[in-house]
């Protein structure tokens, strides 16, 4: 039975009453509902409210599913409505960068801080497009997802579809190549100089990491050529919905 069927299957078994099968379908889409809304908001806690907003419009008009597209591309596209009303509570703030050469990092406990800097940083940068621009970059060049069905998530023509995304690409090329140093070597900025900054603090990124890519360093200088400043964002990890999420839906949706 290909991975299609298996939801397919599921969605007429949820349909008939099955939680076992819905909270399988719950599961399946989760983390990539929470990884789609926590690129388009930023915050941690801006994400798990809306992932769990979108999660209950899935469940409660699972009816509505008519397995015209796969499973996963129908919660997207419920997924990127909802998203492009959200409000988010908390925005990124772009730090000035001193001319001072970035401190050699040598503990464990700084690399693992410059990894939520890189963390946090790259999801920032998402915040210079406007929503629009953002939704189709990361469906598309970020997931991954074909040329037609990102153009159906976020609900508009191939051709509109391509315009954005060619424009999304050539702005956060741009903006790369200008300011972050592990896309372009001349740029100021570097994930070690702001280290120290967050010592201390919550490190609200790494703590919803399930698996871990290669390092973003290896692709430094294709990272400067046309649009691969994606692979900044595809050899970042996959992020994992906040364990307390599904428990809550569950209390929500239990009569």
């Amino acid at each position: 039975m290909s991975p299609m069927t298996e939801m397919n299957a599921l969605v007429e078994q949820a349909l008939r009453g099955d939680r076992t099968a819905l909270d399988a379908l719950v599961r399946a889409v989760q983390d990539d509902i929470y990884g789609l809304a926590l690129r388009m908001l930023w915050s941690p806690a801006d994400a798990a409210d809306a992932t769990q907003e979108i999660l209950v419009q899935i469940i409660t008009h699972l009816s509505s599913f008519r397995g015209e597209s796969s499973f996963r591309t129908w919660c997207f596209r419920i997924a990127s409505n909802a998203l492009l009303r959200a409000k988010t509570r908390r925005q990124p703030v772009l730090e000035h960068v001193d001319d001072q050469p970035a401190p050699t990092l040598t503990s464990p406990e700084d690399r693992l801080l410059a990894r939520e800097v890189r963390l946090q940083c790259s999801l920032g940068l998402l915040q210079t497009l406007d929503a629009e621009h953002r939704l189709a970059y990361v469906v598309g060049e970020v997931l991954g997802l074909s040329g037609d069905d990102a153009a159906d998530v976020t609900g508009v023509a191939p051709a509109t579809y391509r315009k954005r995304l060619s424009r999304a690409r050539e702005r956060m090329r741009e903006f790369l190549t200008s300011h972050c140093g592990v896309v372009n070597e001349a740029a100021k900025c570097r994930c070690a100089k702001h280290v120290r900054k967050l010592d201390g603090r919550e490190r609200v990124f790494t703590k919803h990491l399930p698996r871990v890519t290669p390092s973003v360093l290896q692709h430094a200088q294709r990272l400067a050529a046309t649009h691969e400043s994606t692979a900044l964002y595809r050899d970042l990890p996959d992020f994992a919905a906040p364990e307390t999420l599904r428990a809550a839906l569950t209390s929500l949706l239990t009569p």
